[in-house]
């Protein structure tokens, strides 16, 4: 997967920066400004200049702030099948600790059905929003590792003390 990775945020790149022109148009207006921003005479251009000069730094963090954003959303993306096997095995052991309680003729809770289908939906964004909101770097095993076994432990819970058959 790193090698297509790769060549997606290459061809990201080149899509957003390279081929639209906003690069070329970033060093020409640079260019442009900076020589404007030197001139002896303080007219409309040398204005001009002056803000272009101070907004510059902010154009560029904006553009490695996308790229960033972007690469982190790969990453995301490719750490799907992570939740879908925690999920699918936590059914899978859930609904088998079920059917040896229910043989048993254990007690259900639904209590612990509610408030373990509750957490599911934010076991399953939070840890999306997190890793790409976060403003360091950061391995995102870090993050996302935890939250996937958190998210098989909530799905295991749920099916375990659900009450019909499905």
């Amino acid at each position: 997967p790193g090698r297509p990775a790769h060549r997606l945020v290459e061809q990201g790149y080149d899509w957003l920066f390279v081929k639209s022109g906003l690069l070329d148009w970033i060093r020409d207006a640079s260019a442009q400004a900076s020589a404007g921003s030197h001139r002896p005479t303080k007219d409309f251009r040398y204005y001009i200049g002056l803000v272009y000069v101070s907004v510059e730094s902010y154009l560029i963090a904006w553009a490695y702030t996308t790229l960033v954003f972007l690469v982190r959303l790969l990453v995301l993306c490719l750490t799907l099948p992570l939740f879908l096997m925690a999920a699918f095995v936590g059914l899978v052991d859930g609904l088998v600790r079920r059917d040896i309680r229910r043989f048993g003729a254990g007690r259900e809770s639904g209590f612990i059905y509610h408030r373990a289908r509750a957490s599911l939906i934010p076991l399953a964004v939070l840890p999306w929003v997190t890793y790409l909101a976060l403003p360091v770097s950061v391995n995102p095993l870090l993050i996302l590792l935890p939250s996937a076994a958190l998210l098989g432990v909530a799905v295991c819970i749920a099916a375990a003390t659900f009450k019909k058959y499905l």
